[in-house]
């Protein structure tokens, strides 16, 4: 698991805006809610969204309701682990 996750700004820029929502079950694959990442219009930066204000933007909704894991060979799926100490772990990386 990650434990420090590096930061950086970008102002004044135009780009994508991509996420998806994973469901309180999917806890232990990923992040419950929202997770969304940016990538500039250059494809030269981007990453992990963790805030953003936008002056203007285009809105595209995919009502995608199936997740499919695909996972190397030799690696069994692992039940999402939903107990409150793994929780806020993650909520801790991933928001701050």
């Amino acid at each position: 698991m990650v434990t420090y996750q590096p930061t950086f700004e970008l102002r004044d820029i135009r780009g994508s805006l991509v996420g998806f929502r994973f469901p309180d079950y999917a806890q232990g694959l990923n992040v419950p809610g929202y997770h969304l990442h940016f990538v500039t219009e250059d494809r030269r930066a981007g990453g992990h969204l963790l805030e953003c204000r936008m002056a203007d933007g285009e809105l595209h909704l995919d009502h995608e309701g199936d997740l499919r894991l695909e996972l190397p060979a030799g690696i069994d799926a692992v039940e999402p682990d939903t107990t409150s100490s793994k929780s806020d772990v993650l909520n801790r990386v991933e928001k701050g």
